[in-house]
């Protein structure tokens, strides 16, 4: 695992472990070279942020990334499965 990129990055959310029964209200940011490029609000998300090159060859992929899902699980799962359905246009492109 790539050490954090930039020695700065939080982590407090143990989501493997998390069962809630509440519906906490998440805000995400994202900054691409301190300009703010996306802000949004929500109950549940899955991120995973890439830390160094991949390597592809054929359908095997090498890289180091960070996970984190959060929210209640059954969110996780619709999250989970929007983002795959929102990108499997992408995966099949980069897989044929």
């Amino acid at each position: 695992m790539v050490d954090n990129l930039n020695g700065k990055a939080i982590n407090l959310k143990q989501w493997a472990n998390e069962i809630t029964k509440s519906k906490p209200l998440f805000e995400v940011i994202i900054k691409e070279d301190n300009k703010v490029i996306y802000h949004n609000k929500g109950y549940s998300g899955v991120v995973n942020i890439v830390q160094s090159r991949v390597t592809i060859k054929g359908d095997e992929m090498e890289g180091d990334s960070q996970v984190l899902a959060f929210g209640k699980p059954e969110l996780i799962l619709f999250a989970f499965d929007q983002l795959r359905q929102k990108l499997s246009t992408i995966i099949n492109k980069l897989l044929i």
